[in-house]
């Protein structure tokens, strides 16, 4: 009985609204109102307060911690309930958590907030406070929904995402060079999170490198181990732990020679037969790396050589992307420059430019600590501390391709004013005088042979170089 009633008052109220649809009457959906937008900061830093006295209240001695005292000035945004907000539309949003990024905030904006300004500041009066950068961040909400972002002490940058970028780079040494079967597995508060690093496939200047993510900005360990046969329940090998730097990269060294027995297992704990020697500074210095290119590949008899040791370092391991490496060991470890010459025999790269008291190729370079990459093209004075693109030649070779071999008297041919690395082609010598080029076409006038000697302009070596192509005139 109750159903029916029900169908029946449903049908009714079918009805009027139908007969009040065709009176004209129009009927709406109702509006709810907007949903709160809430703005989410992540903030990290990575040094201690700088500012830090009983006078400006914000701790009692220095240092005191890195985010005590430290809070986000706000503006453009419809804000209410905060410290220093007079207008509704600028506030001190204090840190309310922290996470493993670092301090957190959430605060709730406006419907109406549309860029919003922010300082990260230690103080709450501006007499004394102080920005950790003087440059705005401004945050652009989400329509809807809430917003995230990520800022880094000294960074102007905002980040829509984690901008974690810290890497351990784990440096492993065989005197066998023997890698094969080798890796490093992560180990992490959850096993679930352990993953296998493998090493890089060619050597560098000390041996292999396997490099690890590092998962979180604010760590301050990674643990690792070292072990050969992946997963295999026949090996356990020692944790290692890694103490990391705040900057982007820590290095670490392992030398297999520093073991008993360079494929000795133990159980895990026993450090009994194990010298557990991971070495924070590389055992022979720090380590400069040259990645040093020549258009043509003519590395042979090419060495640098450095003040700080005096021996000739031969370029040896093949960099593929740019050229070759070349390696040496400053033992200085407060050094801050090193001096380097790159010669072959009495040829000297860079001769040119140089004054007539220099010592001629000399180029100084500016250390970065533990490790130093160093780009340099032959006869450049540049040095750049971030990899390069190589000169055309390295990919190409400087070919000239569909030149033609064999002519019969009186015919031509088209020359390609290009070669395959897209560098314009100048003419300039033709012997002897079997053929002649005119209008980008070289014509044979008489039997023989015809000789062309070919310039490249372009970005190449020294800018310029000679090609020789012989044709045959029949």
């Amino acid at each position: 009985m109750n159903a029916h009633i029900i169908r029946v008052k449903k049908i009714l109220i079918a009805v009027m609204l139908l007969g009040l649809s065709t009176a004209g009457v129009i009927f709406s959906p109702a509006q709810g109102a907007t949903a709160p937008r809430h703005i989410t900061i992540h903030y990290y830093r990575a040094t201690l307060n700088s500012l830090a006295t009983v006078a400006n209240g914000v701790c009692a001695a220095d240092p005191c911690g890195k985010y005590d005292g430290w809070n986000f000035w706000v503006w453009g945004a419809a804000l209410s309930g905060y410290s220093g907000s007079t207008d509704g539309f600028s506030a001190a949003v204090p840190i309310d958590s922290m996470d493993k990024f670092g301090a957190k905030a959430t605060f709730e904006i406006g419907s109406s907030s549309n860029d919003v300004g922010l300082l990260a500041r230690i103080g709450s009066n501006w007499a004394w406070a102080k920005a950790d950068i003087t440059v705005e961040r401004y945050i652009k909400p989400n329509p809807t929904g809430d917003t995230e972002v990520w800022i880094k002490e000294g960074d102007p940058l905002l980040y829509t995402s984690n901008p974690n970028d810290r890497v351990l780079r784990i440096h492993y040494n065989r005197s066998d060079n023997k890698y094969s079967g080798w890796d490093i597995q992560t180990q992490e508060s959850n096993p679930t999170d352990n993953k296998a690093v493998a090493f890089s496939t060619r050597n560098d200047c000390f041996g292999r490198v396997a490099t690890i993510q590092v998962p979180e900005i604010s760590q301050s360990t990674q643990d690792y181990i070292l072990r050969k046969g992946g997963n295999s329940g026949t090996l356990k090998s020692h944790v290692f732990t890694a103490n990391l730097n705040e900057s982007k990269y820590t290095d670490v060294w392992l030398n297999a020679n520093l073991f008993l027995g360079e494929d000795t297992t133990i159980d895990e704990g026993d450090s009994t037969f194990l010298d557990l020697n991971q070495q924070d500074q590389n055992p022979n210095g720090n380590l400069v790396v040259v990645h040093y290119s020549r258009p043509l590949q003519d590395y042979s008899g090419w060495t640098m050589t450095t003040l700080a040791d005096g021996i000739k370092h031969k370029f040896t391991a093949v960099d593929p992307l740019f050229g070759r490496l070349g390696c040496a060991y400053v033992l200085d470890l407060t050094a801050t420059t090193s001096i380097i010459k790159v010669t072959n025999g009495s040829k000297v790269d860079l001769t040119f430019g140089e004054a007539s008291t220099g010592l001629g190729g000399q180029r100084t370079l500016h250390l970065s600590g533990v490790i130093t990459d160093v780009w340099l093209k032959q006869g450049r004075r540049d040095i750049w501390d971030k990899e390069q693109e190589p000169d055309p030649a390295v990919k190409a070779f400087q070919k000239i391709g569909k030149v033609v071999t064999h002519l019969k008297v009186g015919k031509s041919a088209a020359i390609p004013m290009k070669s395959n690395a897209n560098l314009k082609l100048s003419w300039y010598v033709i012997t002897p005088a079997n053929c002649k080029i005119s209008a980008g076409k070289v014509i044979a006038r008489k039997p023989g042979t015809c000789k062309l000697d070919v310039t490249q302009v372009g970005n190449a070596a020294f800018n310029a170089f000679t090609l020789q192509y012989r044709i045959t005139i029949s």
